[in-house]
């Protein structure tokens, strides 16, 4: 999905995808080349299926990643975490 969102170009084709997770909607975190980060959300209510993009900060990526992955991943993509 594309999408152009203040001036900017929002694609999943291109972006890299970070993590996953479905709980209340389907969502998909990635990250642009910019470090811009953004959700792809898959809803579904009375059968009826609608996709959007929702442009994220670092902070709330990382809350997600730390819901949605385990460890190993997470320490992949951010580093090591201290204890």
């Amino acid at each position: 999905m594309k999408k152009i969102i203040d001036g900017k170009m929002f694609n999943t084709e291109t972006a890299q995808k970070m993590a996953h997770h479905i709980c209340k909607h389907d969502a998909t975190l990635y990250k642009k080349n910019d470090d811009e980060y953004f959700f792809y959300k898959i809803n579904t209510t009375h059968g009826k299926k609608t996709c959007e993009i929702e442009i994220i900060d670092i902070v709330e990526a990382k809350q997600f990643c730390e819901y949605a992955l385990k460890t190993e991943e997470y320490e992949t993509l951010w580093g090591e975490v201290a204890e």
